[in-house]
């Protein structure tokens, strides 16, 4: 289903913590993301996947496995079961990207994240040390010192 807005009045919509679905190349089935940083000139955001489980191989490897954050279906209704949000890996998707997803269908608005878990995946995204400095002051002005 199309949304009949232009795309502008969309992007603006667009927040931190928003949760959308989409498909994803390389991906057999479409995958929840959630909106983690937007530049303050609203043009880029940076993502992460929701995922329903840890992957095994990352058992052995304690900077990766740290990044999974746990979200409970309690707090978050938009989630079938709890799952993980895995802050082991950022998209850097362009907010036009996503607001055209929106405009032609392909990409759905799901829900928002809860804030407490909105705050955990946003800190450990930065603590991990995995963003450069670049992109931690682009993403996360607002809590990056």
């Amino acid at each position: 289903m199309s949304v009949d807005f232009p795309q502008e009045i969309i992007t603006a919509a667009i927040h931190t913590g928003d949760v959308f679905l989409q498909n994803f190349e390389g991906i057999y089935h479409p995958k929840f993301f959630i909106v983690t940083g937007i530049t303050r000139n609203r043009l880029t955001v940076c993502s992460i996947f929701i995922n329903s489980r840890i992957h095994p191989s990352l058992y052995n490897k304690p900077i990766l496995l740290n990044a999974q954050v746990p979200l409970k279906k309690s707090d978050n209704t938009f989630l079938a079961h709890d799952s993980f949000a895995n802050c082991s890996h950022t998209l850097i998707m362009e907010m036009s990207a996503i607001a055209s997803g929106i405009a032609n269908g392909t990409c759905k608005v799901i829900g928002r994240l809860n804030e407490n878990d909105l705050a955990t995946v946003r800190r450990t995204i930065v603590d991990t040390g995995l963003l450069s400095g670049e992109e931690e002051s682009l993403f996360f002005w607002d809590i990056v010192r």
